[in-house]
């Protein structure tokens, strides 16, 4: 059997598949669940090098949308979300592993994790029930139901971010939300006012890189926030800024491209808890990567942890459509 079979598209993926052949193809077949991880901008920036027993997460560093994110973090979070996809696939099908952090490896491309695996593992527990929300999972780019999320089921979602210093809080009350609205809202007019960025941002996605609906959706709110059309918006928009009853966050207490990493971690595990709950979820942290803009939330908001994703959540009808991932054996390096 070869590295990869091009027959299984990446979204068709199911655990049934699993070869029972070489340590190897194991390997290689958890990867599949790695690459549906969300991406911030679908960038998709991750690589692997496969070596039995250990996997390398690697940054595709020319994925990383420079624009908007000129420190990394958003590459790092992105990374995150694949390298817990691979965690949540190891222990479904019984391995055990060992994660080291942006190990001092010689490669052409950063490695961002080296995982080791062993046999005879289990499914730790705020791991449980997420191996099947992987190809589940959806981001919700629809208007959220105007229904609250029971308490219960937050404080489920709570309980899966499990690293120290990284903590997931919600904002419901509607003052907070409608600052958070209008400060993406000055964000965003910023971001396109840069002839660099919007030069960047427009090369994307001519050429496929970056996630078109993002881009139709801001476009939307700059030009209803540089006309003053948001004084014809409806009651229930005012209500709700988001067009969700809450908003998440995933902050830090240390702001390093290891807790960057973490954070990333843990908002891949809140989404797929949030996909087996029954809610939807979508980031809306694209801003968040550009310093300036970054500096001037964390002062709005007056918060004293480092903001790592910024995401809406609620219940919405089901997103018809998955964003497109590239096939595994464009993102598997040779040994």
């Amino acid at each position: 059997m070869s590295d990869y079979d091009p027959r299984i598209t990446p979204w068709a993926v199911k655990g049934l598949m699993f070869p029972q052949e070489s340590l190897r193809e194991q390997l290689i077949f958890l990867l599949r669940f790695a690459v549906l991880a969300p991406s911030i901008y679908n960038t998709q920036p991750w690589l692997f090098r496969v070596s039995p027993p250990q996997i390398g997460v690697l940054a595709n560093t020319a994925q990383r949308f420079a624009a908007c994110d000129p420190e990394g973090r958003h590459l790092n979070v992105s990374l995150g979300c694949a390298l817990e996809n691979l965690l949540i696939a190891a222990e479904h099908f019984g391995f055990s592993h060992e994660v080291r952090y942006f190990p001092d490896v010689d490669d052409v491309y950063p490695w961002v994790a080296a995982v080791t695996f062993a046999p005879n593992g289990s499914t730790a527990p705020h791991r449980q029930h997420l191996f099947d929300c992987i190809p589940a999972r959806h981001t919700n780019h629809h208007r959220y139901q105007d229904r609250p999320v029971p308490a219960e089921v937050l404080r489920a979602l709570q309980s899966v971010v499990v690293e120290e210093g990284i903590v997931l809080h919600f904002i419901d009350d509607l003052p907070t939300q409608q600052r958070l609205r209008a400060w993406l809202d000055r964000a965003d007019a910023q971001l396109f006012t840069d002839a660099n960025a919007r030069q960047a941002i427009l090369d994307a996605v001519l050429q496929g890189t970056l996630d078109v609906g993002w881009l139709a959706s801001t476009l939307g709110r700059i030009a209803a926030h540089a006309l003053r059309l948001d004084a014809f918006a409806s009651r229930h928009d005012e209500d709700m800024p988001f067009h969700a009853p809450l908003v998440g966050m995933i902050l830090s207490r240390e702001d390093d491209r290891v807790q960057q990493v973490r954070a990333g971690q843990a908002f891949e595990r809140v989404h797929l808890a949030a996909t087996y709950l029954g809610l939807s979820m979508q980031p809306i942290n694209h801003a968040l990567g550009v310093p300036s803009i970054r500096q001037a939330f964390v002062k709005a908001l007056a918060l004293d942890l480092a903001p790592q994703m910024l995401f809406r959540l609620g219940f919405a009808d089901p997103e018809p459509t998955h964003t497109p991932r590239r096939p595994l054996e464009a993102v598997l390096l040779a040994n």
